[in-house]
């Protein structure tokens, strides 16, 4: 889901910053281990909404874009994004042929070093809890709290 994607991308490349204390969030590193204080990944890097986090289809795709796309009926095409190559080959035979079997993902996972991270919990008792299974947890809290649903408003 977007959402805690969002947030995984967020704290991931906190803790992957060569500064000592990135966003003046507090961080330990243990090689591929990197453990953030629960406060600071809500305080410092969820409520300002930085990044990914602050800016995603709930901002872009309201109901106007919607309402403007019926009423102009544009020509477009909306691919998950692990299609983009096919794509872009299916475009580059008609219109751009040098471009046929050059990929546009060139970005992939496989190319990222790998970080595991854990939040400290805040409740005192110095739990640490892997990242994903403390979103999970969270969630609903998250997107409560911080307004990161799209609410149609009728307008």
């Amino acid at each position: 889901d977007r959402f805690l994607s969002a947030i995984r991308q967020v704290v991931i490349g906190t803790c992957k910053s060569p500064k000592e204390s990135p966003m003046g969030v507090n961080l330990e590193r243990d090689g591929s281990r990197c453990t953030l204080d629960e406060k600071d990944v809500v305080d410092k890097l969820i409520k300002p909404k930085p990044n990914e986090i602050g800016m995603g289809n709930n901002q872009i795709m309201t109901c106007d874009f919607y309402r403007a796309m019926e009423d102009n009926i544009p020509t477009m095409v909306f691919v998950h994004y692990s299609k983009a190559d096919d794509i872009q080959n299916v475009l580059a035979k008609y219109h751009c042929p040098k471009l046929v079997g050059k990929p546009i993902r060139i970005n992939t996972e496989e190319d990222k070093s790998y970080i595991q991270a854990y939040t400290r919990l805040s409740d005192g008792s110095g739990k640490e809890i892997e990242l994903g299974e403390w979103m999970e947890a969270k969630r609903d809290l998250f997107e409560f709290t911080f307004q990161l649903r799209s609410v149609d408003k009728g307008t």
